[in-house]
């Protein structure tokens, strides 16, 4: 269905699979500079736009997206490579909340759970954010495996950087099940300050 093809690869942006890496250990040859450790809490946020493929599998599927990153809230909108929307999720304080194609509402407390009803499996957004800003996240286990690879909570996680240095070209995420890559044609730094609701529960009177 169009909308689990929309929130596996969304919230594979969006997981937890945090058993059998309790034992990791960085590299002792690993520079300390390299996925230092998320601030708390993190005060850089961006905004974005690219392509996403997803095989789960060995199956595929592609879409666009556009992703706001701003605190409290974030915001992801997928499209096809047509431009037809697949679906809209946003996270705010009440928790997240989604809508298919189709004007389906989904709702739930965190994305771990809302992927849990939908998959059967809780999936990562909630730390995406920070490794695509090459961060690892604290207090969690993790292995540095070269300057743009890292293990964490069941995934190897690639970052590859535009020419700048700074601002990310690519992040794959690879685990015994998914392939995910997203390609970002547009990052801008933006602000955490954001606060207040998601738009899409205004526009649905939520």
């Amino acid at each position: 269905m169009l909308f689990k093809r929309f929130i596996m690869p969304l919230l594979g942006i969006l997981m937890i699979f945090s058993s059998g890496c309790a034992q990791l250990q960085q590299k002792p040859d690993a520079s300390s500079a390299t996925w230092p450790a998320a601030p708390e809490p993190l005060t850089e946020g961006f905004n974005s736009s690219g392509r996403l493929a997803v095989k789960d599998y060995g199956k595929g599927s592609y879409a666009n997206f556009t992703w706001q990153n701003e605190g409290e809230i974030q915001s992801i909108d997928v499209k096809t490579p047509l431009g037809n929307s697949v679906g809209q999720l946003c996270q705010d304080k009440q928790g997240v909340i989604a809508r298919d194609s189709h004007g389906q509402i989904m709702q739930a407390d965190s994305i771990a759970s809302l992927s849990q009803d939908l998959l059967g499996v809780a999936l990562p957004f909630e730390y995406l954010n920070q490794w695509v800003q090459g961060y690892r996240i604290n207090h969690e286990a993790y292995e540095i495996q070269s300057e743009d690879r890292l293990y964490q909570l069941g995934w190897r996680i690639q970052r590859q950087l535009r020419p700048d240095g700074q601002t990310p070209r690519m992040i794959r995420l690879i685990n015994q099940q998914f392939d995910i890559k997203l390609l970002f044609d547009e990052y801008y730094p933006a602000s955490t300050k954001a606060s207040g609701d998601c738009q899409l529960r205004h526009q649905i009177g939520l």
